[in-house]
């Protein structure tokens, strides 16, 4: 005889599975409404997995245990929604699976400026109130008793999911567009606005546990070849190799704004930027720092995958071909190849990335902390830092003071790379800010904030709406600007000034207490929609031969602006170009800043944003930047700006393909030489 199981209470098992269906429904709107601004449109998928959940929680036998699979599935949806409300605060992205592995890196960059405590407490409450209804729905029930066998219990299982299945089958394969998001989940965050809390998760877990069939077939082999092989291999116009005797410095500045460059509290950056280099005004940028990192000095980054994740030695040979370094390095053999941050050299494995990018010599913070404190004791500079962390690092002037001889040596020709921290979040938490806020804030200098600040006022921002949390930024700023002047004095003080190419760029803009945001008058709730002034922030290249040559002058009289549409990835195609070197365009995502083309910036992020200062794309719809678009009347240019956002989404696609199967990649690298 076959063993029953017994159920005492189903009207307990109805009201647990009845809970759990309510609520978990009401946190996937929430979740959508509150974080990303919009209601699930297609989440059918999501609500025909909460219907299987229920179903399951309503055969669990037992009082205690249905309540605790009920209580802990509706407190993971809790935590997840807390989680994605900072995450996409932060980075316009969400929490997946996959950025599990980067828990660590992202825990240490996390500030309590970043949340938003009313989300916290809407979300806890909900689920407050949640278990409240299931530990005292058992008062309003009587028992009563059903038994099934094992046989009978299968069944029932078998068909219920048989039918929730074929339903669920049947709607995801209802429309290709529909098809592919769910399955590529690509904006991830597009992605979750459609389909919901488990129409999302539960098909990036199975794409977890199965592993993706990336190996491309023979056929797409021979397409990725002609495709890649499609690609301009040379790129010539009046800047080709005009700078290739040079020395080059690469800064990426972290969260760099225009808002906190003057003349007076930031000197350098202010005569570098207006006066004496070459101003990209119309440059924007919307990457995470690593991202940005790849695109500027090796043209290209994958969208799903942190390169150094990988530290087999194929990857890093093929995405090595790419780097400034390494073809530097194939030309001069002896050139000194340089890499500065001023974080952990684990920081998002960076010690093994810029090893793989052709740096030969790596500088880290961690490595040289006590050497680095005698710097500054040396130099009279006070204040506490203890450990390479978010929260107390070492200033970025202290930090090159100390290496400048690394970043430029005595003699011979380099390369140097360096990412800012100063700059970096949570200003105000910092000490090594904190002298350069009371100068700022002091009454001596009373007179000159206001005037910065007026003038502000003036050019239109709103420095008001932000105010101490702006100073403290423009704190973090002024250490930079005083790194600035020890780059320039080394520079002149080894003759190398006439002979370098330095190129500084934000990396993104500083989104940290929304300072970039705010201060533009852009509501929070706003801050991810695709405002291309948010995104507008400083790159500058200084090049005495390149700007004369921009100018029409026999030499260099002094610096220029550029009003070119250009972006973090249009960066590495320039540098390449003027040091004379070739590229293929088809690897790289932006274009040389002096070819006469419209250009356009893919933000790699979640939600892939494709825009230029006229139009963005996202979510297969065009949306302009100032006005409207007819969408059933385009217009010539918006068509032209519709045909580039498909050639990008091509080429974006193709390369993640060979990212994702490296030895195709190999072969195509190999068939194209």
């Amino acid at each position: 005889m076959e063993k029953e199981v017994k159920y005492k209470n189903l009207k307990d098992n109805f009201a647990v599975a009845l809970i759990f269906y309510v609520f978990s429904v009401l946190f996937t709107i929430l979740m959508g409404c509150v974080t990303l601004g919009q209601f699930p449109t297609m989440m059918w998928l999501s609500v025909l997995i909460v219907h299987v959940l229920a179903f399951v929680i309503f055969l669990v036998p037992t009082k205690t245990a249905r309540a605790i699979v009920c209580c802990a599935l509706l407190l993971l949806q809790a935590v997840i929604a807390i989680v994605n409300d900072v995450l996409y605060r932060v980075t316009g992205e969400i929490f997946t699976i996959s950025k599990l592995k980067l828990a660590s890196e992202a825990t240490g960059a996390f500030d309590k400026s970043l949340i938003n405590p009313w989300t916290i407490v809407l979300f806890l409450s909900l689920y407050a109130l949640a278990v409240f209804c299931v530990f005292f729905s058992r008062k309003f029930t009587k028992k009563n008793e059903f038994r099934v066998n094992g046989r009978q219990f299968g069944t029932i299982v078998v068909c219920a999911l048989m039918l929730f299945c074929t339903i669920g089958t049947g709607y995801i394969s209802f429309d290709k567009v529909s098809k592919d998001l769910y399955y590529t989940q690509f904006p991830t965050t597009l992605s979750y606005q459609k389909y919901g809390y488990y129409g999302f998760y539960i098909a990036n877990i199975l794409s977890i546990m199965k592993g993706e069939n990336n190996k491309m077939s023979e056929v797409e082999k021979q397409e990725a070849v002609q495709y890649f092989a499609s690609g301009k291999t040379d790129t010539s116009n009046a800047y080709t190799g005009i700078s290739q005797d040079n020395n080059v410095i690469m800064i990426l500045a972290e969260s760099l704004d225009w808002v906190a460059i003057d003349e007076y509290f930031t000197p350098h950056l202010y005569k570098l930027v207006y006066e004496d280099g070459l101003q990209f005004a119309n440059y924007h940028s919307e990457n995470k720092t690593n991202m940005s990192e790849g695109f500027s000095l090796m043209g290209t980054y994958s969208r799903d995958m942190m390169l150094a994740t990988h530290d087999d030695d194929k990857l890093a040979n093929i995405y090595g071909q790419f780097s400034l370094a390494n073809m530097l390095k194939e030309v001069y053999p002896d050139i000194q190849t340089n890499y500065l941050h001023g974080m952990r050299g684990d920081y998002y494995k960076r010690s093994t990335t810029f090893d793989n990018l052709g740096f030969d010599n790596l500088y880290f913070a961690d490595d040289q902390e006590e050497a680095i404190k005698q710097y500054e004791q040396a130099n009279g500079i006070e204040y506490d830092w203890t450990s390479a962390n978010f929260y107390d690092f070492v200033r970025d002037s202290s930090f090159i003071g100390y290496n400048i001889k690394n970043i430029i040596p005595d003699t011979g020709r380099f390369i140097s790379a360096y990412a800012t921290l100063s700059t970096h979040g949570t200003y105000q938490a910092r000490g090594s800010n904190e002298k350069n806020y009371q100068f700022l804030t002091s009454d001596a200098n009373k007179t000159q904030l206001q005037a910065v600040l007026q003038d502000l006022r003036d050019q239109g921002y709103k420095p008001d709406n932000v105010l101490n949390k702006f100073l403290y930024y423009k704190a973090a700023v002024m250490d930079l600007d005083q790194t600035v002047g020890l780059i320039f004095d080394r520079l002149q003080e080894t003759n190398n000034l006439d002979k370098t190419t330095l190129v500084i760029y934000s990396d993104h803009n500083a989104y940290y207490d929304y300072v970039s945001y705010l201060i533009r008058d852009i509501a929070v709730s706003d801050a991810r929609a695709c405002n291309v002034k948010a995104y507008n922030m400083p790159c500058v290249i200084y090049d005495q031969k390149l700007i004369a040559k921009f100018k029409g002058e026999a030499t260099y009289t002094g610096g220029a602006v550029c009003d070119t549409f250009v972006s973090v990835a249009d960066i590495y195609p320039t540098v390449c170009n003027i040091l004379g070197f070739t590229y293929n365009t088809q690897f790289c995502y932006g274009q040389d800043m002096f070819e006469e083309a419209d250009k356009l910036f893919i933000a790699l992020k979640d939600h892939r944003y494709i825009f230029n200062d006229k139009y963005y794309f996202y979510d297969n719809k065009i949306y302009a930047v100032d006005g409207t678009v007819d969408r059933d009347n385009l217009t010539a240019e918006e068509e032209v700006f519709l045909q580039m956002v498909n050639e990008a989404l091509t080429k974006l696609d193709m390369q993640e393909k060979l990212w994702k199967d490296l030895n195709t990649f190999e072969y195509v690298l190999q068939e194209l030489k």
